[in-house]
């Protein structure tokens, strides 16, 4: 394999013996030998034969683009137009010429290779903003059966003289790290859109049967092949479009033991994984490594937002997975899926792969096309959202295998929803906790600050008084639970929206001297001011704004394209801006690994959402050594009557055990916790 190899940043011909540092052992390892190149003579195949009859005993084939010898009669001929007929002409005299310059034996050898379809040539000619120039690119891609890549470019042809002239070469490997992947991957991209003639200014010419002819004529009567052919029979276009693990991944341990997990409960069940462990890397090894096993495979991953739905399919490209995108009008997805799963079902394709969000999910166009795929695997990203009643009435069950992601895979306050998960997806098969991601160094280590923001006394009233209404509610075991979610909803809004999280915040920053701070993320809860107009977000916005620091808006409403989300993501990161102020659309699936500093002001007692906001911040980025979290806790100031304290003690309860579960991660327990304790030991919870 090309990755046994150890190889050079650069070569050059003064120092170093090309061919054999590096044509050699790259030929004998590869599969697959593209290369763009303004110049080439077949003495080159001759110099390296050694290589060559390795690389033909693999099974390989070679891709040339190369640019035909065009005198200034030959251009003027021309004039822009490309005519076949008159390029023929020059290409047929250009082999006469070849003819009868090579030794016999290199003629023979380069003749079989085309008889045998090992080698293939196209020709490029420059035109329209490029015309009258020549093609003078010179670099290549050599690729293995596992689909590892080298890359190299650099001044050196193609030909005998180009390893006497002074020349050298820079070199690039798919596995050294992310950067390398994706300069091979780029290279590779741009040799096969020169190859299918997609690049404007470039004419590449695929040659006739009558140049084919002249070229296989190359090689003696009656003479033998030069070299041995393998007996294996080797699809390179399939070894190529097959979706594999990029070279540059080393899968962790915890990872190939989720897999496995997964493959021992019969390809069923959920990844319970901390955010940022790499669940989505995870599901994307689960796939190839199934279809290893199970060539023949449909791949539907459902998502619950349309920005999950573009992070997988950015992230599939390292995998060679494309996927049919299944979101918005329904008329730029249903012609193309409809197509792919008439091929799937003839078995003309063997291999299919979609995405969708939960609301096209659920949607009867999409259902319809779906639910009698055979061999299907369904992967369910944040995997709590799929024990909603309107889609447990629409599980598919010709789904074979299945596979959910979730860091908090328990329904908050919905039994039935849970158990309709596990029913459908299969038990929790792997748990990879926020601890043992810390520990393993996958997440940052973090710093935990409770900030107390007490209930005004209006506040607190309102409080009480739905807490009563909500008491009295819950002691009857009613099939209808609107009455009580609604009331809990507006408790809800009084926690979130505490007028005194402001001030609190103005004085944090003031205090903490955090106003010219950098990396930072407020996230707001999804309410207004006292008058029902002012959304806490944009309050957040002013504030901040006044004591000079440049934030932005990071919502639904505010930042509704992925381009925008894109580009604020972007500038926080270089530090454009100080920091993104959001709502609730951070809470599943958003990176933004270079956050370092996040105030939580959106008080939530849903496990889902204070996990998913604490992960967030966590992800590993360069120069991050470990991240701050700024808490805001709301506390009841008033308790008068015996019968308040009970309804106070019974939220703090669930509020403590959140705040402690954060604490007892962070580097600063347990000194973190001294905040709490007063309001611990007044309501006698000191024990959680």
């Amino acid at each position: 394999m090309l990755n046994h190899v150890e190889y050079k940043f650069e070569y050059d011909t003064s120092n170093n013996n090309i061919i054999e540092e590096f044509y050699k052992p790259c030929l004998s390892n590869s599969l697959i030998y593209k290369r763009g190149v303004g110049y080439f003579t077949s003495g080159w195949l001759s110099e390296n034969s050694k290589g060559l009859a390795q690389f033909i005993e693999n099974g390989g084939k070679v891709q040339y683009i190369t640019s035909p010898i065009l005198d200034k009669n030959d251009l003027e001929a021309l004039q822009g137009n490309f005519d076949k007929s008159r390029i023929d002409s020059i290409i047929i005299n250009n082999i006469n010429n070849l003819e009868n310059s090579l030794a016999d034996d290199t003629r023979n050898l380069l003749g079989w290779l085309v008889h045998d379809n090992i080698i293939e040539f196209k020709f490029a000619i420059p035109r329209i903003n490029l015309e009258g120039g020549d093609f003078h690119d010179k670099f290549g891609i050599f690729i293995d059966k596992e689909n590892n890549l080298v890359s190299f470019n650099g001044s050196m042809n193609e030909s005998i003289k180009g390893f006497y002239n002074y020349e050298s070469i820079t070199v690039c490997t798919s596995w050294q790290d992310k950067t390398g992947f994706e300069i091979c991957k780029g290279k590779l991209k741009r040799f096969d859109n020169l190859w299918d003639n997609k690049d404007p200014n470039i004419f590449v010419y695929e040659i006739n049967e009558l140049i084919k002819r002249k070229l296989i004529q190359l090689k003696s009567y009656n003479s033998k092949r030069p070299y041995k052919l393998t007996d294996e029979k080797i699809d390179t276009n399939k070894v190529v479009s097959k979706p594999y693990l990029p070279s540059y991944l080393k899968l962790h341990n915890y990872q190939k033991t989720a897999y496995t997990n997964w493959q021992n409960n019969d390809y069923k069940g959920i990844l319970s994984m901390a955010t940022g462990s790499g669940k989505t890397i995870t599901a994307f090894s689960s796939i190839v490594q199934l279809l290893n096993i199970k060539p023949r495979l449909a791949v539907l991953v459902v998502v619950p937002y349309q920005h999950l739905l573009v992070q997988w399919a950015e992230g599939a490209k390292d995998f060679n997975i494309d996927f049919i995108e299944c979101f918005e009008s329904s008329a730029k997805w249903t012609p193309l899926l409809s197509s792919a799963l008439t091929e799937f079902k003839l078995e003309t394709r063997n291999q299919l792969f979609f995405i969708t969000t939960n609301s096209t999910y659920l949607t009867s166009k999409f259902q319809n096309l779906v639910k009698e795929i055979d061999d299907l695997l369904l992967i369910v990203d944040e995997a709590h959202n799929f024990g909603s009643k309107a889609i447990r009435n629409n599980y598919l069950e010709n789904a074979n295998y299945r596979l959910g992601l979730s860091a908090t895979p328990e329904r908050h306050l919905d039994e039935d929803g849970t158990n309709a998960i596990k029913g459908y997806l299969g038990d929790i098969i792997f748990e990879y906790s926020l601890k043992d991601a810390i520990n393993d160094k996958k997440l940052t280590p973090y710093y935990y600050f409770p900030v107390l923001v007490y209930l005004t006394a209006q506040e607190e009233e309102e409080f009480i008084e739905l807490s009563k209404k909500i008491s009295r509610i819950a002691q009857f075991n009613n099939d209808d639970n609107s009455a009580l979610e609604m009331l809990l909803i507006k408790r809800a809004r009084i926690i979130g929206g505490a007028h005194n999280k402001l001030p609190t915040l103005d004085k944090l920053i003031t205090d903490n001297n955090l106003s010219t701070s950098q990396d930072n993320l407020f996230y707001c809860a999804s309410t207004k001011d006292e008058g029902g107009e002012i959304r806490m977000v944009d309050q957040v916005y002013t504030l901040l704004s006044k004591k000079g620091m440049i934030v932005e808006k990071f919502t639904a409403l505010d930042s509704s394209s992925k381009g925008q989300r894109k580009n604020l993501i972007n500038n926080l990161a270089d530090n454009t801006i100080d920091g993104l102020v959001a709502i609730k659309c951070l809470d599943e699936g958003v990176d933004i690994p270079s956050v370092k500093r996040a105030f939580i002001l959106s008080s939530s007692s849903n496990p889902k959402e204070f996990i998913q906001r604490r992960g967030r911040v966590l992800r590993r980025f360069d120069g991050k050594d470990f991240a701050e979290i700024y808490d805001f806790m709301v506390v009841p100031m008033h308790n008068s009557s015996e019968e308040n304290y009970k309804y106070n003690r019974k939220y703090l309860e669930t509020e403590l055990t959140r705040y402690r579960e954060f604490a007892r991660l962070a580097i600063n327990y347990p000194s973190c916790e001294e905040p709490l304790l007063d309001v611990a030991e007044k309501y006698n919870l000191l024990h959680i």
